[in-house]
């Protein structure tokens, strides 16, 4: 993709405002997109600098992290996220997420629950929640209990409301299958 236009826009979004957080991050999301990491990650750390607490710039800097695969730092980058707002549904599916990652599959599933308490209508954290499988099943009793659970969780879609969230559209249920 052409992520000229939208990196321009920001530029000049920051020309008009320098040091403006959010368009700093916005800066930083097009230059990931965009596989510049080394400039992303000096956008994240500008905004950073202004506000040490701001939980967007340390979720994104969690994000960030995770996109690379460094999965320490991403979590914990989204634990301080989560350490100023504790209640962010978001970061907590970001931390699940890098659990999952991690092969920590018991805390990405309490993680994606946690967050669909906090989001019900947000079927991502279902979605996520119901995909996840282990990194490597140890035997085949571990395979067994998680195609069980891999069933139930499309049992728990089949009877949720229609899919709105746009990022899950193109993910096939019955893959496992």
């Amino acid at each position: 993709e052409d992520w000229s236009e939208a990196e321009r826009w920001a530029r000049q979004a920051l020309a008009v405002k320098p040091g403006e957080a959010k368009v700093q991050r916005q800066l930083a999301a097009i230059l990931m997109e965009q596989r510049r990491y080394a400039e992303a990650k000096e956008w994240l750390e500008a905004a950073l600098a202004k506000d040490e607490r701001d939980a967007d710039t340390l979720q994104a800097l969690a994000g960030f992290h995770a996109k690379q695969e460094d999965w320490s730092e991403a979590e914990r980058w989204a634990r301080q996220a989560l350490a100023v707002k504790p209640d962010r549904a978001e970061a907590i599916a970001l931390l699940a997420g890098i659990h999952a990652q991690q092969g920590r599959c018991d805390e990405a599933v309490a993680g994606f629950q946690a967050a669909r308490a906090l989001e019900p209508r947000k079927q991502a954290h279902l979605w996520r929640e119901t995909l996840l499988l282990p990194v490597i099943p140890q035997s085949l009793d571990e395979i067994a209990h998680w195609r069980n659970r891999y069933r139930q969780g499309i049992e728990a879609l089949h009877s949720s409301p229609p899919l709105e969230d746009d990022e899950l559209r193109g993910i096939n249920p019955l893959s496992f299958y």
